[in-house]
């Protein structure tokens, strides 16, 4: 089953279902769009993984644990194996502690047993959105970062680091070999890359870049 937001309106968000009991998904495929939410919902892990949606976000992933094939957890397992970072919330009518530890571990947001709440779903839908949302705000501070540092050549970029490290002028010609004079001349040219004044702009531009 595939459903999509009929809102022309931008949605909240994206919201990856994957539940095999077909008349619970369609139940909260119409809750989760009433909230407004682009919902697109599949009864097994291996539907979810051939429809090349991962693009789509921000997004959370709502999963019950028992699914036929692979179960909740091993779909989590395979997210975080392909670098996938999207949120994940479980839903589930029967959940061990150990399921419950493991989904824990590699970072599942929420556990819902069955019956829950919508009120508790959409909250942890809302604090799932607003997670991926922060998240690809610091991938694109990340990538700009890396992207303005990489405009520096290798010694300009050895000079950045040793004052981003709390070196001094005298202290970088000595590890570099380089004269005081020298020094000064690569900080010019770097401020000017970077468009930017003060070791406290530097500094969190290397913190960003990490």
């Amino acid at each position: 089953m595939n459903a999509t937001s009929n809102s022309l309106s931008q949605p909240k968000g994206y919201i990856f279902l994957i539940e095999d009991d077909v008349n619970l998904a369609a139940s909260l495929v119409e809750s989760l769009e009433y909230f407004g939410y682009c919902v697109h919902a599949f009864t097994c892990a291996a539907d979810f993984f051939k429809s090349d949606i991962f693009s789509l976000s921000p997004a959370v992933i709502i999963s019950d644990i028992a699914l036929p094939g692979s179960s909740g957890i091993e779909l989590q397992a395979q997210l975080k194996d392909l670098g996938l970072l999207t949120p994940v919330i479980f839903i589930s009518g029967e959940c061990s502690v150990s399921e419950t530890i493991a989904g824990m571990k590699q970072g599942a947001i929420e556990f819902l047993p069955k019956p829950f709440r919508r009120e508790d779903l959409n909250n942890a839908v809302v604090w799932g959105i607003e997670l991926d949302r922060q998240r690809l705000i610091q991938t694109a501070l990340k990538d700009d970062s890396v992207k303005l540092l990489s405009e520096l050549s290798s010694r300009e970029r050895e000079v950045f680091d040793l004052l981003v490290s709390g070196s001094s002028n005298l202290q970088i010609s000595e590890s570099l070999n380089l004269s005081v004079e020298t020094v000064k001349q690569y900080k010019k040219q770097i401020k000017q890359k970077l468009q930017m004044d003060s070791l406290s702009q530097f500094i969190a531009l290397s913190k960003k870049a990490i």
